[in-house]
Parts: C-alpha cells; structure tokens; sequence
C-alpha cells in the first residue's frame, strides 16, 4: 500500500494534464495546438495551470503539514517494516 500525501496527488493530476496539453501540442514547447484540438489544448492548459497554482499554494501555505505527512510516510513505512519482520517488502 502506497502514502499518497495532497502534494503528490496534485502532481500527478498536473502531470496527466500536462500530458494531455502535450498531445494536443503541435510542438514540444506546447505553445501552439494541433489544428482542429485547438479547445482540448486550452483546456489541458488551463487545467495544467490551475493545478500547479494549487501546488504552489498548498506549498507555501503548509510546510509544517509538509513535514507532518513527511513524518506519517516514515512512520508507516518503519512500522510496515516491523510487522513484516523488517523485509524489504
């Protein structure tokens, strides 16, 4: 079982969005859209964006909750290692 922590879930949602921009970009630099995706382009964008907004506001807002889900992962993983008779999985 994996820890997935607010900043990871958004990054991974970014990164799907950013996927999806990617796909519909005419180029690498994602600054024109193919022709005819010109809507499903904005939208990745748009939707790239309002998330990594939300990184950064999650980031700046809660760095001592950063360290207290920071703490809960380790404290998970050392005690998932205890019950499983310290294995490496």
């Amino acid at each position: 079982m994996s820890f997935m922590n607010r900043k990871e879930l958004l990054k991974k949602y970014y990164d799907l969005e950013t996927h999806n921009a990617l796909c519909y970009s005419e180029n690498l630099l994602m600054t024109k859209p193919k022709k005819g995706y010109e809507k499903e382009w904005k939208e990745a964008m748009e939707r790239a964006d309002a998330l990594d907004a939300l990184m950064q506001e999650s980031e700046a807002k809660t760095p001592y909750a950063n360290q207290i889900n920071k703490g809960m992962e380790e404290n998970y993983e050392n005690n998932r290692r205890r019950r499983d008779g310290g294995k490496g999985f």
